[in-house]
């Protein structure tokens, strides 16, 4: 199980951030700058690579202009 504070907790939280973050900003909200830094705050210190996600090119990618950010998934780690 994952808690809050574990590794799967915190990309977890950061996922569902991002989420906020891009419906804020759809609909004009001002928040939504500040969802995507926590967003990014929280994949700080992580592997890698976690859970399929590659998370330091998430992080790279929430923080970049660019929109909407998509996650960039390890193809390697599919299940057989």
């Amino acid at each position: 199980m994952a808690g809050r504070r574990s590794d799967p907790g915190r990309l977890l939280q950061a996922l569902v951030q991002l989420a906020a973050s891009e419906l804020k900003r759809e609909s004009g909200g001002r928040a939504a700058a500040r969802l995507a830094e926590r967003a990014a705050r929280n994949l700080e210190g992580l592997p890698t690579q976690l859970l399929g996600v590659r998370v330091h090119e998430l992080a790279r990618r929430i923080r970049s202009p660019s929109r909407p950010v998509r996650i960039p998934l390890d193809e390697t780690d599919r299940p057989l």
